[in-house]
């Protein structure tokens, strides 16, 4: 079978800039965990965030505020930065007596791609840019593959195994390769928690008998739902889920 859980993809570029008398300090990344709230396939953006750093090395989530961004919302690119740095410690001394400080980071995404690298100190606020988002109609659900709002859109991030539980004979194995190998297209409703809707249309199937199947697979598959100025919301996608391959040589 072809469907793998994709992992979002973490490009931390940890910059070796040491602090020195006269700049603000730095705080280089200790580590960064998958986040727990996953991150879909974005848009190439990029953006600066000003946010509170605590003495222990973690991000204040709820203080960030985005100060600068292209290529998404304020909120959809606060919402990405947000889900990341709750994730993420920082390398910071016992010594310092200015923690907890604020801090400006710059972050860039593509596809499932973040990269960012240190967070400098700063001593004044900076001016953070107003994140409100505009109301969406009640019919506008779910929100179409193409549509020019979507900021964030669904990916896959785990389906079940679709072999028989137990071992079956070799005859009866090779029959359900019969009935189940194949490849469907299919168009599926992802709600916004995530899972699928039980309305899916096929689009096309090169094995009939097997297409059945294949959907109900993927209909007990998990995905990252799409996501408006940063919020949840239902949405479509275009997904081909396939058995190949055959039962093992005797």
């Amino acid at each position: 079978m072809t469907c793998t859980s994709c992992q979002m993809a973490i490009a931390l570029l940890l910059m070796a800039t040491a602090p020195v008398v006269g700049q603000e300090p730095v705080f280089m990344v200790k580590k960064c965990d998958e986040p727990k709230v996953s991150i879909g396939t974005l848009p190439a953006a990029g953006g600066t965030v000003y946010y509170r750093l605590g003495p222990d090395g973690k991000p204040d989530t709820a203080s960030v505020g985005v100060t600068q961004v292209t290529g998404l919302s304020v909120a959809g690119f606060r919402s990405v930065v947000v889900r990341q740095l709750h994730s993420c410690r920082f390398e910071v001394s016992k010594s310092r007596p200015e923690l907890p400080v604020g801090v400006v980071q710059s972050f860039t995404t593509k596809g499932s791609t973040i990269s960012f690298g240190s967070a400098t100190g700063m001593s004044q606020l900076p001016t953070v840019l107003d994140p409100a988002a505009p109301p969406l109609p009640p019919d506008s659900f779910p929100l179409q593959p193409d549509d020019a709002r979507l900021e964030e859109r669904p990916r896959r991030i785990s389906c079940p195994n679709p072999l028989p539980a137990r071992p079956l004979p070799r005859a009866e194995m090779e029959q359900w390769f019969r009935d189940n190998m194949g490849t469907i297209m299919a168009e599926v409703r992802v709600n916004a928690d995530g899972k699928p809707d039980r309305r899916v249309r096929v689009i096309s199937s090169d094995n009939s008998s097997a297409t059945r199947s294949l959907v109900n697979l993927l209909l007990n598959c998990k995905f990252v739902p799409v996501r408006y100025f940063g919020v949840p919301v239902p949405g479509l996608t275009m997904e081909r889920m396939g058995i190949v391959g055959g039962p093992p040589s005797p």
